[in-house]
């Protein structure tokens, strides 16, 4: 299996920040290789610990925050320029977001699970989602059945990606 690009959100606020009364993102998305072509499971995870590591210690993320939020004070066709850039450097958009350690309530009722899909734009055949909430996480994925070669293609990915995470015990 050849690497992958993946596009990759990653948050620039700091964690024990509050989020601002706008309710604005300040994320940027950095562009890690995924190591596909590595046959063992832990290593491969190693190996997107250490890219990943590597890239956050670039402005990489922060360049492409500060790129978008110009972007979006000019001419429509700039963001969405910047947008297809993007998609058609990768073949995937993987997201983590780290949820509340409890469960929170809504209105006086109890939310006991959360799930979202990441959005997929472009050319992006592939969307995974990753979820942690009240010491769950939960997994989203959108994939685009003509690249992914129908639905048996999508459910030969579903198959490997079980098989992958039972290699690590989930």
């Amino acid at each position: 299996t050849p690497r992958l690009r993946a596009v990759m959100p990653t948050n620039l606020r700091r964690l024990d920040r509050p989020v601002s009364h706008w309710l604005g993102n300040e994320f940027g998305l950095v562009l890690p290789t995924i190591p596909t072509d590595e046959p063992d499971p832990g290593r491969r995870v190693e190996r997107v610990h250490h890219v990943m590591s590597s890239i956050k210690r670039t402005n990489q993320a922060l360049a492409t925050f500060i790129g978008i939020a110009a972007a979006g004070h000019g001419r429509a066709t700039w963001a969405q320029n910047l947008v297809r850039r993007y998609a058609e450097a990768a073949s995937l958009i993987i997201t983590n977001v780290p949820g509340p350690v409890r469960e929170l309530d809504f209105a006086g009722t109890r939310v006991r699970d959360l799930l979202f899909w990441v959005p997929c734009s472009g050319q992006l055949a592939l969307g995974v989602s990753i979820l942690s909430y009240a010491g769950r996480v939960r997994l989203g994925v959108a994939a685009d059945t003509g690249v992914l070669g129908g639905e048996e293609g999508v459910d030969r990915f579903l198959a490997a990606l079980d098989g992958q995470l039972g290699a690590f015990g989930t």
